[in-house]
């Protein structure tokens, strides 16, 4: 039972190593959705400012309007820098009216520096969020099943059955020592010359994968 708890405790230290890389990633993606907003957000309202301006035009007519450089230098931060901003509307005040944004923006971190529209990026960023969410919470959830069923599977090692089979080598097996959608009858192998203990039968197989989970 020491054994297996050793082999349980060093499955758990992985486990919890591996959530805080995933929670570091998820930190730096929700940094970097609300560095990208920083420098979209008042885009946005100029393209809102200039939506207003261009319904005050004569109908029929056509506007585009666009920041020069100066304006751009104003829309960075450390993280991202918008390279090109631009509105345009065609068919003022008809029901065929067309609106055309623009807002490029460059990564400043990637080594391409390569323009892309905004929402790309937005897009790409919320799906790393959400693969490493899921991530964190499959492996969250491997983790509480893991501490409960080796706190539920305590009692059973006391009353296990041992088989000597030679002097080093022992068949331990049981009520509760396997798994089967619950605790049940399972059968183990221990080396005491190697503090080693492995499953015998496909149902201790199934408790040792809940017990020391594969990352």
């Amino acid at each position: 039972a020491t054994c297996l708890i050793e082999e349980h405790a060093r499955a758990i230290m992985e486990l919890d190593k591996e959530l805080e890389e995933v929670d570091n990633g998820l930190y730096t993606v929700k940094e970097d959705l609300l560095k990208l907003d920083q420098v979209v957000s008042p885009c946005m309202e100029w393209i809102d400012i200039q939506r207003k301006d261009s319904q005050k035009q004569q109908k029929r007519s056509s506007w585009q309007y666009a920041v020069d450089q100066e304006g751009l230098d104003t829309l960075k931060n450390d993280r991202y820098e918008v390279t090109k901003l631009e509105y345009s509307v065609r068919n003022v005040g008809l029901p065929e009216e067309e609106e055309t944004q623009v807002i490029e923006v460059v990564d400043l971190n990637s080594g391409s520096l390569k323009e892309r529209a905004w929402d790309d990026i937005e897009a790409d960023l919320i799906s790393r969020q959400q693969k490493l969410q899921q991530k964190w919470d499959e492996l969250l959830e491997k983790r509480e099943m893991a501490m409960s069923t080796m706190e539920g599977i305590d009692p059973y090692w006391v009353e296990c059955d041992v088989e000597k089979i030679n002097s080093t080598t022992y068949i331990l097996s049981g009520k509760g020592m396997g798994w089967s959608n619950g605790f049940a009858d399972g059968k183990w192998t221990f080396y005491r010359d190697r503090n080693e203990i492995i499953p015998a039968d496909s149902r201790s197989e199934a408790l040792l994968e809940i017990l020391v989970p594969e990352i």
